[in-house]
């Protein structure tokens, strides 16, 4: 480790030792491996906001490092047109209600009105409390569906939209001014005292009630009358599954759904618990998250599967056939949601599907065929709440977001993916289906026939060691290589560079501007489909967006075989 970082883990070792006996602990049982990890760089503002390993040190979540973020937004807050109000929400990780906590205390030294969530609640009602209540800005403390050593800290501007980049970049210079030792330690006590921190009560019901309303059809909850009744006596002959994941979906998933009728409804996983369940990673798009789920639902004769992610922004879903349960990839569920969307609530001129650059084709084909303009982001939803936001004074309405790894939103309600929201369409489309002798595989089937077969696989591969960025780095710049014609042996026919804002067409030699911000993402074309390639945001890995298409399934699969092996040979 060089000198300049044995010299801030000394100056941590000694601020420790005189306020936080316990971390100066953590601290000094540190491996030199841990050390340098963890003092070499510091955080910066990702594709999910602030994340990384919970410990010790300026790359590391724990409350100094929150206490410098939480202190480089309030001066961005005072210095805004903004009100100067704050909602914060957290998960059920490991050390988020201490995180919470302590922004809270760093807000309100500062002056900033905080509306503190007193217990675990979803992403998407964070986005939904800051809209409701009319504040400035959001916080919550979440590392989604990372491994149980995680936290994070994500950031929500007034419109209820996580930061786009150049917010992030105003919180990230005032961050660089702060010391990690000098922020404000007010008690909260001392807030509550004063008018400054206060509670978001009636919110969570506000929010039931108001997505009731807004499902399709006349059974949503509070729905009174004779065809509610008939719609909430069919919701009960549908037995499903939920598994909360052991987060935050848990109370607001189980209780939408039994308001909408779905009665024969079990439920696992449910009990809040930073180590979920041994699970290594609590994300519905890894198959292991569901033997638990499998097991109740084959017991309890469930048609249908649902899980979500610990800040229940994402759901997976899972289909019963009689050889087992079949999982629907979140390009599927985005297509079958925004099919059932136009079957019972037709678009109108001016609707608009948003999606991201490396979320799949058949989506995006549906809804062409209804007439809805289809306009497509860089990775990340904020980048959709952004768009969602900015259609109406464009005389647009925002008919529906999806992100490939299972994130869907619809409505005004919350600005970023909502799988409270997303559930609950899942389970009113499984029995729109049903009443036709259908379940959603069948319906996927079908729309596949109408649309043409497109078949999708991501990949995310560990770069390992402290450089791992500059190794990244390396493998995306050769990969703009201009006299790149082939990968793995398939043609490039042309590339999307979204660093240069230009797609190049390699048989022409034209070069077309490219109408979205500027990332680190590239994108490949073939005639067998597409190849996309990104650094994640928060972690040390490289993602490759597998996709292809064909005329039949098995055209597709083995268009997706050949994508798949050009894959291979980049790193």
């Amino acid at each position: 480790m060089s000198s300049m970082w044995q010299d801030e883990w000394k100056r941590w070792q000694k601020e420790l030792a005189a306020r936080d006996p316990e971390a100066l602990r953590e601290l000094e049982a540190q491996s030199d491996e841990e050390k340098l990890e963890a003092f070499a760089g510091k955080m910066a503002f990702g594709t999910g906001g602030l994340r990384s390993i919970l410990g010790m040190g300026p790359a590391r979540m724990n409350v100094y490092t929150v206490a410098r973020a939480t202190e480089g937004l309030s001066r961005v807050i005072l210095g805004s047109d903004a009100p100067k109000s704050v909602a914060i929400a957290y998960d059920t990780r490991k050390n988020s209600d201490v995180f919470a906590r302590a922004a809270a205390r760093v807000f309100l030294g500062n002056g900033i009105r905080v509306v503190l969530w007193p217990e675990p609640v979803p992403t998407p009602l964070l986005s939904y409390t800051v809209r409701k209540l009319g504040l400035g800005w959001g916080v919550v403390v979440t590392a989604s569906h990372n491994p149980k050593q995680y936290n994070g800290y994500k950031v929500y501007d007034c419109r209820g939209v996580q930061v786009i980049p150049e917010q992030a970049a105003r919180i990230t210079e005032q961050m660089e001014g702060v010391d990690f030792f000098g922020n404000p330690d007010l008690p909260l006590k001392a807030g509550r005292e004063a008018g400054l921190l206060t509670e978001p009560t009636g919110v969570m019901d506000a929010y039931c009630e108001a997505l009731g309303q807004m499902l399709p059809e006349a059974d949503a909850a509070g729905a009174a009358g004779a065809a509610g009744a008939a719609s909430a006596a069919s919701a009960a002959d549908l037995p499903l599954v939920y598994s909360g994941l052991y987060g935050t979906g848990a109370k607001p998933v189980s209780r939408m759904l039994r308001a909408l009728g779905f009665s024969n409804l079990t439920t696992v996983q449910m009990e809040p618990d930073s180590d979920f369940g041994g699970l290594y990673m609590p994300n519905p798009e890894d198959a292991r998250v569901y033997a638990q789920a499998i097991e109740a639902a084959k017991s309890a004769g469930a048609k249908l599967l649902l899980a979500t992610d610990p800040d229940c922004d994402r759901v997976g879903v899972q289909v019963a056939r009689a050889d087992g349960f079949v999982p629907l990839n979140g390009n599927e569920i985005g297509a079958l949601l925004i099919d059932y969307l136009c079957a019972v609530r037709p678009p109108v001129p001016g609707d608009v599907l948003v999606t991201t650059v490396v979320s799949g084709e058949l989506g995006q084909r549906v809804a062409r065929s209804h007439g809805i303009e289809v306009q497509q982001v860089l990775t990340g939803f904020k980048f959709i709440g952004d768009v969602a936001e900015n259609l109406p004074p464009k005389g647009k309405r925002f008919f529906f977001g999806y992100e490939e790894s299972y994130g869907y939103l619809t409505g005004d309600l919350a600005r970023d993916k909502d799988a409270v929201l997303a559930c609950s369409l899942v389970a009113k489309m499984a029995l729109h289906w049903k009443a036709q002798g259908k379940d959603l595989l069948d319906r996927l089937e079908e729309i596949e026939r109408e649309q043409g077969y497109c078949v999708e696989k991501t990949v995310s591969r560990h770069v390992e060691g402290i450089d791992f960025a500059e190794k990244i780095a390396a493998r995306m710049e050769a990969l703009r290589d201009p006299n790149l014609a082939e990968l793995g042996g398939l043609a490039v026919l042309a590339v999307e560079d979204y660093l240069t804002g230009q797609r190049r067409d390699l048989a022409s030699g034209s070069v077309q501007a490219l109408d979205v911000p500027r990332a680190d993402v590239l994108k490949f074309f073939f005639a067998q489909g597409t190849l996309a390639v990104r650094p994640s945001g928060t972690e040390p890995n490289i993602k490759f967006y597998c996709a292809a298409n064909g005329k039949t399934r098995a055209d597709a699969g083995e268009n997706l075989g050949a994508i798949q092996r050009a894959q291979e040979t980049l790193l």
